[in-house]
């Protein structure tokens, strides 16, 4: 993934950019009717629109990740899914925004009401791709209740494994 980028040239005397024509390696400006000294702008994340009557600059939509697929047992109720996608935390497949839609505190929650747990994944601090972490924890009722179990990792796979684990744990009332 990267960023969509949009570059914008201008004419630097009327601002304008929809009346610049090039010719070899100028630029000539329609409204001035002069050679242009052009001036270029770089607009990140956003995509060029067109209707019948005008183009304009519009927010590119957010990058599509689809969620993690999970093994989860019988007796889990999804509290939230709010966003353990299937992605890895690499810096450079992220644009800086998507960084903290994507990577975040609220990933996760499962509770398992019969045994009376609760598992909340997220990452930590959020959008910091260079040296966040995600964190698993898993309580006795709710966040109030005594921490049975604390995970930290930057590998994605990995705190797949651990959730899976660890849900298979609490369904065999091992945690």
């Amino acid at each position: 993934m990267t960023d969509a980028v949009v570059t914008v040239v201008r004419c630097g005397k009327c601002r304008r950019s929809g009346d610049l024509t090039t010719h070899g390696d100028r630029f000539w400006c329609a409204w001035c009717q002069d050679w242009a000294t052009v001036e270029v702008e770089q607009v990140r994340n956003a995509l060029v629109e067109r209707d019948a009557h005008e183009v304009r600059l519009v927010p590119s939509p957010p990058v599509a990740v689809p969620l993690q697929p999970l093994r989860i047992p019988t007796g889990w109720l999804v509290e939230y899914n709010n966003g353990l996608h299937e992605i890895d935390p690499l810096p450079e497949l992220l644009p800086g925004d998507e960084r903290y839609f994507l990577f975040k505190q609220d990933m996760l929650q499962l509770h398992h009401a019969r045994h009376n747990r609760l598992l909340d994944v997220g990452w930590y601090p959020d959008g910091d791709l260079e040296t966040g972490r995600y964190k698993l924890v898993v309580h006795e009722g709710d966040f109030r209740g005594p921490l049975l179990h604390e995970f930290q990792t930057r590998d994605r796979l990995t705190l797949v494994a651990e959730i899976e684990r660890i849900l298979q744990a609490v369904d065999r009332q091992e945690l």
